[in-house]
């Protein structure tokens, strides 16, 4: 083997294992950020379940140290900023103050957590201009909460609201029957 043939032997082995341990860096960079991501992905998912066994305990100082300052709550029609969530919460709170959520599904990825919940309550304060009725509501809610710095930063929120009304007196039960 010549000179050159040698050196350039040593050139391709020398070029491969360094790509070789450029690759193997790589995956375990890859692998690190995907169990970080999953350790994030479970650190979301627990702070979403604190934050509503906070609502579960009708704490409403305590909801608020979960909202970002500059949070926005997008609904229906329109969003809500911190002080207008903390109005509708108190509002709801007082109308269903043994409201309590169970997580039904949760699932987080990224920044955002996913939740589908059965809201059980007894409507025992004026909601929607319907005094109290002492009657009992069980619906579907659904949320996606946006985290940021440790915060929930944006939510987006379905409540099964036809049901909830129906069940308060609000709606005929027949006007559901012909919706479904």
């Amino acid at each position: 083997m010549s000179n050159l043939e040698e050196d350039t032997l040593v050139f391709f082995v020398t070029s491969f294992r360094l790509v070789r341990r450029r690759c193997r860096r790589i995956a375990d960079e890859a692998l690190s950020n995907l169990r970080r991501s999953a350790v994030s992905a479970e650190k979301n998912k627990e702070f979403i379940r604190k934050y509503v066994d906070t609502w579960n305990r009708g704490d409403l100082q305590g909801l608020c140290q979960f909202w970002s300052p500059d949070m926005i709550h997008h609904a229906r029609e329109l969003d809500h900023g911190f002080e207008g969530v903390k109005s509708i919460v108190r509002g709801f709170m007082q109308a269903f103050p043994d409201l309590n959520f169970q997580i039904e599904d949760i699932v987080a990825e990224g920044d955002r957590v996913v939740t589908r919940m059965t809201a059980r309550a007894t409507h025992l304060g004026d909601y929607m201009g319907v005094p109290r009725t002492g009657k009992k509501i069980n619906c579907t809610v659904l949320g996606i909460a946006r985290l940021a710095n440790g915060r929930i930063a944006e939510h987006w929120g379905v409540t099964d609201e036809l049901a909830m009304m129906q069940q308060i007196g609000l709606l005929p039960e027949e006007y559901l029957a012909a919706m479904s």
